[in-house]
C-alpha cells in the first residue's frame, strides 16, 4: 500500500512538473479508474450493494458515484480548456490557471468533493432506491 501510494505520488508529481495538460489527463484516468472500482464494488455481489438493514453503504456507493462522474466531467473540461489556451490565442485564463498542472488537479477533485459532501448527506433517502434494482 505505501509502495503503491508512492508510486502514485512520484508519478503525479512527474506529470505536474511537465505540462499542465499531462498533469490533468493523468488525473482524469486516474478519476476513471475510481469510477470503475467504485461502480464495481456497487453491483452484482460487491461491498457497496443494497442492504435493507444498513442503507449507508448504498449511500457510499451513491457519493463515490456521483464524485468519480462529476469529476470525470470536470477533469475533462479542464484539460479542454488548458489545450484551447494552449492552441487558440485569443482564449485566456486568468491568474495562469492553465500553467499549474496542480492546481487544476485540485480544482478537478475538489469542487466535484465539495458539492458530494453538501448534497449526499442530506438528499441520501430521496437518492437511495427503496428495494435492490440489480
Amino acid at each position: 500500500m505505501k509502495f503503491t501510494f508512492s508510486l502514485l505520488k512520484f508519478i503525479f508529481l512527474l506529470y505536474s512538473s511537465l505540462y499542465a495538460d499531462n498533469c490533468v489527463q493523468f488525473c482524469f484516468c486516474v478519476s476513471l479508474l475510481g469510477f470503475l472500482v467504485s461502480l464495481l464494488l456497487s453491483v452484482s455481489d460487491g461491498l457497496l450493494l443494497w442492504d435493507e438493514g444498513d442503507q449507508a453503504l448504498c449511500a457510499c456507493a451513491v457519493g463515490l458515484l456521483s464524485f468519480a462522474a462529476l469529476s470525470c466531467s470536470l477533469l475533462l473540461l479542464l484539460e479542454c480548456l488548458v489545450v484551447a489556451e494552449s492552441l487558440v490565442h485569443w482564449v485566456r485564463v486568468p491568474f495562469e490557471l492553465c500553467d499549474r498542472g496542480a492546481v487544476m488537479a485540485m480544482i478537478g477533485f475538489g469542487v466535484p468533493a465539495l458539492y458530494v459532501a453538501a448534497t449526499v448527506p442530506f438528499l441520501y433517502s430521496e437518492l437511495i432506491p427503496e428495494t435492490r434494482k440489480l
